[in-house]
């Protein structure tokens, strides 16, 4: 992803689904491009197609660390998506005790 912004990828790109760069930073280097996507305006609340936001897609694959980062950055954790359910929800959901405290 650092490459493909390097070479001018325009950072608001979003797929099918509307996932933009912030929703697949567990995929990648988030201590590195967090702030890089942050500086060039991303929207840590963007939704995608189901309504979830990044926070969603980091409580439910990605490490803990990108849910503390993303929290420390603004993200909300009482946003539900199209099926009502939170990233805390998503914590009980996927099994994810350890990142209870956060929540």
């Amino acid at each position: 992803m650092r490459q493909l912004l390097d070479a001018g990828i325009d950072p608001h790109v979003r797929d099918g689904n509307r996932r933009g760069l912030l929703h697949l930073l567990s995929l990648v280097d988030h201590e590195l491009l967090l702030p890089r996507l942050l500086a060039a305006g991303l929207d840590v609340h963007a939704r995608d197609v189901d309504g979830r936001t990044p926070l969603h897609h980091a409580v439910a694959i990605g490490p803990s660390a990108l849910v503390r980062a993303l929290l420390a950055a603004g993200a909300r954790a009482d946003v539900a998506d199209v099926h009502g359910r939170s990233p805390a929800d998503l914590v009980r959901a996927h099994r994810r005790t350890y990142l209870a405290d956060l929540f």
